[in-house]
């Protein structure tokens, strides 16, 4: 399993943009690593909402998830961004995301761990 901190991880692309190699181990492991889990998706600088968006973790994105999505691999993602997440990236994106990982609402009465003063327990 390889977890993803979304904001994170791209910010990173950005400031690595010229070390390829760094950038092609990372896409072969996103791509062949049992589950994917991608951590609050919509929150990285890549969506169309930001104007800093840049091209290259965003083409990242979408080669992962197409890649994925067409070898039938997991991808296990969360998001603030709710309905809302149809409007940050391309449609077609959207779409082969949905596609192999449904969105899951959870109730709003169910506690923000963030939010309670106890840490959680993993």
């Amino acid at each position: 399993m390889l977890w993803v901190d979304c904001h994170a991880c791209f910010l990173d692309f950005n400031r690595h943009a010229l070390d390829t190699q760094r950038i092609d181990d990372w896409l072969y492991q996103a791509t062949t690593v049992n589950i994917l889990v991608l951590d609050d998706l919509g929150s990285e600088p890549i969506t169309k909402r930001d104007e800093k968006s840049t091209p290259l973790a965003a083409g990242i994105l979408a080669d992962v998830i197409r890649k994925r999505n067409h070898d039938a691999c997991p991808i296990w993602w969360t998001s603030n961004a709710g309905s809302r997440l149809k409007n940050l990236y391309e449609p077609a994106l959207v779409s082969r995301l949905l596609e192999s990982a449904p969105m899951l609402k959870v109730p709003k009465d169910v506690p923000n761990y963030r939010l309670l003063s106890a840490t959680p327990e993993r």
